[in-house]
């Protein structure tokens, strides 16, 4: 059994005009500037237990089941229930494998369980909530969140599948693993028209998943008495996709040309955005792709300025965060008792959104702030083949580039 519970108290009041400056106590100050509070608690409770099952040094078996109660969800849906099983083969014990030399070790590995979600930025997302504005001796309630009491866990449906193997004394070592997470009931804030005076509903309504392949590969090449080295690599790729979403959710928290646009289908990490078109030669200005579509059907692209261009809020798929693969390289020397470490890690491809060279690119400031040396190929009317726009303080000039 485990019980956690969590409160936050916060407090604030400010008084000006002391009486007496050597005393700095509230009654001392003679008018009231302001006071505020609030408190925010959380409550968990949750009951858990497992078995363990071995046969023979061979065969290996666990399950584990517990319930969680979160104060974050209403009373009637409070609870989730989640639970695991894993088993595990060693190979090496067999009789077929267990005199071979150079198999230390060699195991298979399944396991399949459900974990539980309730990480919400709000405390209390079941009951709807409003702000008291005074002013004078009246006072202004809105309503600032949308409460919704059949919200509950989000849970995670995970499969994992893989090899442990330890090879020539142990010189050489294998962790490889298949993994596929199915997300459901996703802790989701379903937008809403901003004419309702709220931007969004806390539901559960959306599916995620993901699934790949992940490894880590150790080699002992030197190994002596005063001496060793140990080379490791790892490395990871995996796909990202998003089902079940009833409407398309746009982030705009990078700036207004980029964009996280979650699509059923696709990732939450694919970026979306005005497609750049280039520069009109003749004036220097800023162009972009704009796609109509015919009553045949058929798509056709034309070249439109940028306030074209975001009045009808062309957005096209730029691309994905996330890379091909990822992984790391670490190095461990000792000699007689020190120990040298390197460690570093590594990207192939993914997408990345350049947010300091397009602040760099910019048409000028009062203050003199600094320009990227790409703007001595602004347009002029001597250099009109360039992809950097002409000068113009209302457009910032990444909006002709490519900032990924």
């Amino acid at each position: 059994h485990e019980s956690y519970k969590w409160e936050y108290r916060y407090f604030t009041g400010t008084k000006q005009n002391y009486y007496d400056p050597e005393n700095s106590e509230f009654s001392n100050a003679i008018s009231m500037q302001n006071l505020n509070s609030y408190t925010y608690d959380e409550t968990i409770e949750s009951w858990f237990g497992s078995i363990h099952y071995e046969y023979g040094n061979r065969y290996y078996l666990d399950a584990n089941i517990r319930g969680d109660g979160s104060s974050r969800f209403a009373k009637e849906n409070r609870w989730g229930v989640f639970w695991s099983v894993g088993a595990n083969w060693r190979l090496s014990q067999e009789n077929f494998l267990k005199d071979v030399a150079w198999i230390n070790n060699l195991a298979l590995k399944v396991s399949y369980g459900t974990t539980g979600n309730n990480q919400i930025p709000n405390y209390y997302p079941y009951k709807d909530q409003y702000s008291v504005s005074p002013n004078g001796d009246e006072v202004s309630v809105p309503q600032v969140y949308w409460g919704n009491p059949d919200r509950t866990w989000e849970v995670s449906n995970n499969l994992n599948a893989g090899i442990n193997a330890s090879l020539f004394d142990a010189r050489l070592n294998l962790n490889a693993e298949y993994f596929h997470k199915k997300t459901s009931d996703m802790l989701y804030d379903m937008p809403f028209s901003p004419s309702t005076g709220i931007p969004s509903k806390p539901m559960n309504i959306m599916t995620m998943i993901n699934k790949g392949f992940e490894f880590t590969l150790s080699a002992v090449p030197l190994r002596t008495k005063n001496t060793s080295l140990e080379v490791i690599l790892t490395g990871t790729t995996y796909t990202n996709s998003v089902t079940d979403l009833p409407a398309d959710k746009v982030e705009t928290g990078i700036t207004h040309l980029a964009y996280y646009n979650i699509k059923d289908g696709g990732s939450v990490w694919d970026f979306y955005g005005l497609k750049s078109a280039g520069v009109d030669p003749e004036t220097g200005d800023a162009l972009y792709w704009h796609r109509e579509t015919g009553e045949n059907g058929e798509e056709t692209l034309s070249k439109v300025t940028y306030e074209n261009a975001d009045a009808v809020g062309d957005k096209f798929y730029l691309g994905t965060a996330i890379p091909d693969f990822i992984g790391g390289i670490t190095v461990n020397f000792n000699w007689k008792g020190l120990d040298f470490s390197i460690a570093g890690n590594y990207q192939i491809g993914g997408k990345v959104y350049d947010a300091m060279y397009n602040g760099l690119m910019h048409a000028g400031t009062s203050d003199g702030a600094n320009w990227h040396k790409d703007i001595l190929n602004a347009w002029t009317p001597e250099n009109t083949n360039t992809n950097v726009p002409k000068l113009n303080g209302s457009i910032n000039q990444t909006q002709a580039l490519d900032p990924y």
